[in-house]
C-alpha cells in the first residue's frame, strides 16, 4: 500500500490573487513520496466577468513539478524557451535543476506561456471564481 500525498503550501507564483488574475499555487508533499504540485488558474476574460462576477468560470489545472526535469519532453527545448522568455540558457537549466519547488513552478509558469498550460493536464477543472476562493480561502491569505 503507497502512502496518500499530505499536501502544504510552499509559495505562490504569479499574482498574489491568481485566480482573479492568473498564476498559481505551489504544493509539497509532507510525506515526501510525491514530487511538488501546481494548482494553476486561467481566469475568463474580464469582459465575461462584468457580466457574471463571482459566476465566472475558472479554468485549474493540477501539474506536479517532476524532480528530474532533464527526462521530461520539453528539456531538450530550453534553449528556444530561454530565448523566448528573455533569459540564458544557464540559468533556465538551473531553474529546471532546483529543488525550490517555487523556483521550479516558475519555469513551469513560463513552460505554460511557451506550449500552452493545457499540454500539461489536458483535463482541467472548472469552477466559479467564488468556488475557488472558498477552496482557496487559506491559500490566499496565505500569499497576500
Amino acid at each position: 500500500m503507497t502512502n496518500q500525498p499530505v499536501w502544504k503550501y510552499a509559495g505562490h507564483i504569479g499574482d498574489t490573487d491568481p485566480i482573479a488574475y492568473g498564476g498559481g499555487y505551489v504544493y509539497t508533499d509532507k510525506t515526501g513520496v510525491y514530487a511538488p504540485e501546481l494548482t494553476w488558474f486561467e481566469p475568463a476574460p474580464d469582459e465575461e466577468w462584468h457580466k457574471t462576477e463571482g459566476a465566472t468560470p475558472l479554468q485549474v489545472y493540477r501539474v506536479m513539478l517532476e524532480r528530474d526535469s532533464t527526462a521530461e519532453w520539453w528539456y531538450d527545448k530550453l534553449e528556444s524557451i530561454a530565448s523566448y522568455i528573455g533569459q540564458t540558457l544557464e540559468d533556465v537549466q538551473i531553474m529546471a535543476k532546483s529543488s525550490n519547488p517555487v523556483e521550479l513552478a516558475q519555469l513551469y509558469s513560463d513552460l505554460f506561456s511557451y506550449f500552452g498550460v493545457h499540454e500539461f493536464d489536458s483535463y482541467p477543472n472548472t469552477m466559479t471564481e467564488d468556488e475557488a476562493y472558498a477552496q482557496y480561502a487559506e491559500e490566499m491569505k496565505a500569499s497576500q
